[in-house]
């Protein structure tokens, strides 16, 4: 149940005080603990210091439920927000204004509170008046083919992102692989909070899971098709241009990315999704093709909860490469890596739909997955002592008592490399 105003949300993990920094100042992530064991992440950015009325804007990935979500929203505002942003009664119950959902893929726990999120928001913003607008501001150019602004077409200004294959429930915006998502921006009297202007995000197909799984990729940069506010002209008028990711006034050169990666039902901490949708591959995956498979260790199921195998690998090499995004060079790579190799991503945050670290861990021991000669007399010792120290500071975490427990993510890509069997079965692959 949701607890008295002031006091810490109900949920799976104590996250109210746990946020990560995306632009020093400006974006933040907050993990949202959803049912059992869902996370749902909520993406805030807060207004340039220099305005006065502008409210927070937020982007909430996946929502299994839209009444825990927003008491989470408006805990995390109290918390960290509330003295410097005082609300606008007339706009925000939780002083944080939701204005989208992205949408990994259609599974109900993920996208339950999908609608009953809309139906919130658009009554809440309908019993008043606060001035501010809502629109894709600097990503206007990302309308929709009928030419609309993406968001101050939509009822209550909320945009719900899911692919164009998916059939998810309420989406009135539909991504294919490569689509940089329109984001808000709140506007008046002449000031704005415009997310698109220090942030992207970026969709990344990787179906198989489902067919339309997205991988969410959130930069710290606007997205290349985003225009922002440059000189003025010869007669002192604003004009417009193309913001190039080594143009960042804080931070001259190339650089890498920051990237942070809502990876849904595709990557787990130490695991990944069931393929559900995969393609079969291989001939031993399709019964039509193999009677006799049927007949093995499965019975007479058709279901096939080894099929999909090289699907998954596939959208792990996927999140891999396209972690840094179109901005990656050699130079940035380099960055990134620890022993100054140019494997890409390596900075990159993963944050996954499910608190299931110490359970995908802790198989990789199951006797049944290590059989003699298996895995483990393949890797170093130190993959070795790397995953079964990773699950002992995971299982201590989720120890705790409850309305104490902490959650084990975001995990960094660069430890996912090792701990993370799919993507140690790519480096073999890739060695070989």
């Amino acid at each position: 149940g949701s607890k008295k105003e002031g006091g810490k949300p109900s949920g799976h993990s104590a996250t109210v005080d746990q946020r990560v920094e995306v632009v020093p100042g400006r974006v933040y992530v907050h993990p949202v603990p959803q049912f059992v064991d869902n996370l749902a992440y909520l993406v805030v950015c807060l207004p340039p210091p220099d305005t006065r009325h502008l409210p927070i804007t937020a982007v909430l990935v996946d929502c299994g439920d839209h009444a825990s979500a927003l008491e989470h929203a408006g805990a995390v505002y109290r918390r960290h927000y509330e003295r410097e942003h005082p609300r606008n009664e007339n706009r925000s119950q939780v002083g944080i204004e939701l204005c989208a959902m992205l949408c990994t893929h259609r599974h109900h726990d993920h996208t339950a509170g999908v609608r009953g999120m809309v139906r919130e928001l658009t009554r809440a913003r309908a019993g008043g008046e606060s001035g501010v607008a809502i629109t894709a501001g600097s990503a206007g150019n990302a309308a929709g083919p009928d030419g609309d602004d993406a968001y101050a077409s939509k009822p209550g200004n909320v945009v719900v992102a899911g692919a164009a294959i998916e059939g998810v429930p309420g989406c009135n915006l539909f991504l294919r692989d490569g689509c940089f998502v329109p984001l808000p921006c709140a506007s008046s009297g002449g000031e704005r909070n415009d997310m698109n202007e220090v942030v992207s995000v970026e969709a990344v197909a990787c179906p198989g899971h489902t067919r339309g799984s997205l991988v969410y990729a959130l930069r710290d940069r606007p997205a290349p098709c985003v225009a922002v506010d440059g000189g003025g002209d010869a007669n002192g008028k604003k004009a417009k241009r193309w913001k190039r990711p080594w143009e960042r006034p804080d931070r001259p050169g190339r650089h890498a990315a920051s990237s942070h990666l809502f990876t849904g039902d595709v990557v787990f901490t130490g695991g990944s999704g069931v393929p559900f949708e995969a393609d079969l591959e291989r001939t031993s995956d399709d019964f039509l093709k193999n009677p006799g498979a049927l007949r093995g260790k499965h019975g007479g199921s058709r279901i096939r909860p080894g099929a999909g195998a090289l699907s998954t690998e596939r959208c792990f090499a996927e999140v891999l490469v396209r972690a840094d995004g179109p901005w990656r060079d050699g130079s940035a790579a380099a960055s990134h890596s620890d022993d100054g190799g140019t494997a890409p991503g390596r900075g990159a945050l993963i944050y996954p739909g499910h608190e299931y670290t110490t359970d995908c861990l802790l198989r990789q021991f199951h006797p049944r997955n290590v059989p003699p000669g298996g895995e483990w007399t393949r890797c170093p010792p130190s993959t070795f002592f790397e995953v079964a120290s990773s699950y002992f500071v995971a299982a201590h975490r989720r120890a705790l008592p409850a309305g104490q427990r902490l959650l084990t993510v975001p995990t960094p890509m660069a430890r996912e490399l090792v701990v993370n069997p799919n993507y140690r079965s790519l480096r073999r692959r890739a060695d070989h």
